[in-house]
């Protein structure tokens, strides 16, 4: 009897002995870390609208401003700065939802020299709502709304193209925020010189013989831009201008060929102010 219970008591010992290595052996091994990755999806819709994360798109891509930006938009072409959107014969490009009521090279422009970093995020509506007052498809271009806490931002960029001729320009954009006041500025300064050339060959009949008729035209045009677009804004009222100011716009047109040789001159003696503002109608003014 004796011996059955420190037999048993020999097992329990046993048993003992073997949960508390088991227990000191499980917790003292360690996991691999595991890493759970995710990413925002770049394309949401709702409601008939595609909210695409462009700032996230371009991230990585060698852009400088907002222009830039929207032809690697998904359905988005870039034509030599004309946006176009498949599927769509023409398209409306409003700001923060509203329309900018200024000319269609006004807006290029200022998409031009607004730098990416004040991008949020763009829209695509094939077919607007009727609160934007826009027939057909829509590009909302929705910027970035400064805050208190961000203060005074601001970038300044210069540029330069070497073509056959060089053009260089610079813009500043500036944003400032205080309290219920929001302050926003976008300048641009370019000079452009331009040069093309077409050459042409046509063979005509003429008493009853083939005449060869040869031009060749060469034509440089050059001009100083000036671009502004600034907004005030205080709670949720706010007042935009923007313009463009064209000065020193000069062409040059010169034919050589079979009928002979031919220069064109054309100076612009005053300069063009194009303005618009969201309260009246886009105007042409010209100053001297």
């Amino acid at each position: 009897m004796r011996k059955g219970i420190l037999f048993a008591s020999f097992i329990t010992f046993i048993s003992a002995v073997a949960q508390t290595e088991a227990t000191d052996t499980i917790s003292t091994r360690q996991l691999d870390e595991v890493v759970v990755k995710g990413e925002k999806p770049q394309v949401k819709g709702k409601d008939g609208i595609m909210v695409v994360d462009l700032p996230g798109i371009v991230k990585d891509k060698p852009v400088n401003n907002i222009l830039e930006a929207l032809g690697y938009m998904p359905g988005v072409t870039n034509n030599n700065g004309m946006i176009w959107l498949t599927g769509a014969s023409n398209v409306t490009i409003i700001l923060n939802g509203e329309l900018t009521n200024m000319p269609l090279q006004n807006l290029y422009q200022l998409l031009y020299t607004t730098p990416v970093d004040r991008l949020k995020n763009v829209e695509i509506m094939y077919s607007a709502p009727a609160k934007y007052h826009v027939n057909g498809a829509v590009i909302n271009v929705v910027l970035k709304t400064p805050t208190p806490l961000d203060g005074l931002q601001g970038q300044v960029r210069a540029g330069y193209n070497q073509a056959h001729y060089g053009s260089y320009g610079g813009v500043l954009a500036a944003t400032y925020a205080i309290k219920d006041w929001t302050f926003d500025l976008n300048y641009g300064l370019t000079r452009s010189k331009s040069w093309s050339r077409e050459e042409t060959w046509s063979n005509h009949l003429y008493d009853d013989g083939r005449t060869m008729i040869e031009d060749d035209m060469r034509r440089i045009g050059q001009n100083w831009s000036n671009t502004i677009f600034a907004s005030a804004s205080w709670k949720t009222l706010k007042l935009t201008y923007n313009g463009q100011i064209i000065s020193d716009s000069k062409s040059w047109g010169l034919s050589s060929g079979t009928l002979g040789n031919s220069t064109n001159a054309y100076n612009m003696l005053s300069s063009v102010l194009n303005f618009s503002s969201p309260s009246s109608p886009s105007t042409v003014v010209t100053t001297s």
